[in-house]
């Protein structure tokens, strides 16, 4: 999917950037508000945020307003063996096809490259839970490509997860000034709820939003962590640990009322 947003858009709807997406919420001078009730989806290895020519007009995005949800979920690459013939064509899912370990983790199957013998590559968005080496996954026969058989099929065994990747919301280069990279401020007003997906990530600090902002709530999907959100004039960095499922919010070390509504600025 491509977006471009070069005016004021007010939207009334759910917005999901899924992988491979580019979706440039402002270009320039553009305003974009997401209204409250409506979510913003932001999955790894996705595009998602604003781009400016060179000496550009500062933007004022209003991505969340009271009562929406900014949402990360992540996306795994997954090193897979075990095929089920060594003819691609007869054992590789299509692509949007679901896959499952049969523990409660599910995902969107968005690429794959074939290996040697009977192994593979996939490229999965999570949508439920998490994925580990050794679990055996399933999908559906109707969604294998040239797979006559009936009921659940095997996909193959997870020999390693070699990436996982959290989507993010910042400057990117859209193309739009040839290979000159954004050249704008990006003041932010981020009302709502911020709802990352943590489960799939391991212990460490990632920078979701390299803008300016707060948040009215956090709501984390993963249990057993514990996650400290912490922000600067410029981003919002999530630090998480292991133990007993806790969220601690810190203000950020200035305010800058000329860059962040006041109505937006405290943390609940």
């Amino acid at each position: 999917m491509r977006f471009m947003n070069r005016g004021t858009v007010i939207s009334g709807i759910d917005l999901t950037a899924r992988y491979r997406s580019e979706v440039l919420l402002g270009y320039d001078n553009a305003s974009f508000i997401l209204s409250a009730g409506r979510s913003l989806t932001i999955m790894g290895k996705s595009l998602v945020g604003f781009d400016g020519a060179v000496g550009g007009i500062s933007i004022l995005i209003l991505i969340l307003a009271a009562g929406s949800t900014l949402h990360f979920r992540p996306t795994v690459r997954l090193t897979m063996t075990g095929l089920t013939a060594p003819n691609s064509r007869m054992v590789l899912p299509n692509i949007s096809s679901t896959v499952s370990n049969g523990s409660g983790a599910t995902g969107l199957v968005m690429d794959w490259q074939y290996r040697l013998g009977t192994s593979a590559v996939f490229t999965v968005q999570i949508v439920t839970g998490a994925f580990a080496p050794s679990d055996a996954l399933t999908c559906d026969d109707s969604q294998f490509e040239f797979n006559y058989s009936h009921g659940l099929a095997g996909v193959g065994t997870i020999s390693a997860i070699s990436t996982v990747e959290l989507g993010r919301l910042a400057k990117f280069r859209s193309g739009l000034n040839g290979t000159a990279a954004p050249d704008l401020t990006a003041p932010v007003v981020l009302g709502g709820t911020l709802a990352p997906d943590v489960t799939a990530l391991a212990d460490g600090s990632y920078t979701q939003i390299d803008v300016d902002g707060s948040f009215d709530n956090v709501v984390p999907a993963g249990t057993g962590r514990t996650i400290e959100v912490n922000r600067t004039v410029t981003t919002v960095t999530m630090v998480l640990g292991t133990g007993t499922t806790a969220v601690t919010k810190t203000p950020r070390s200035s305010e800058t009322a000329a860059r962040c509504d006041a109505s937006s600025r405290a943390w609940m």
